[in-house]
């Protein structure tokens, strides 16, 4: 499971880094607030999640960083509206909360 989520891991950091690419390379580093209700330190979610963040800065050459809040910006259903209301840039929740967030049409 956890090579699984590094995998994971590299191919979104490796994605987000060409997006970055195509778009052009900002001319000061750029932080990225990332909401998160699997982030605990030393757990295989966590683990991933750090090990994505460093890719991104690895892949951008440091241009882009991602900061993570102390405290999550909303219950874990509540990430989605976060990152839609611009109190964060990007969330990663458990995948049974999107159909909360995005029932079917």
């Amino acid at each position: 499971m956890m090579k699984k989520m590094a995998n994971l891991a590299q191919a979104s950091a490796l994605a987000f880094a060409a997006s970055l690419a195509i778009l052009g390379s900002p001319a000061s580093a750029t932080t990225l607030k990332i909401a998160t209700d699997s982030g605990a330190k030393g757990s295989e979610a966590g683990d991933a999640i750090d090990a994505w963040a460093a890719k991104i800065e690895e892949a951008t050459g440091g241009e882009v960083k991602v900061s993570f809040p102390p405290k999550s910006v909303a219950p874990p259903p509540g990430i989605v509206d976060a990152v839609r209301n611009g109190v964060a840039d990007g969330g990663f929740i458990f995948n049974g909360f999107i159909g909360q967030a995005a029932p079917p049409a």
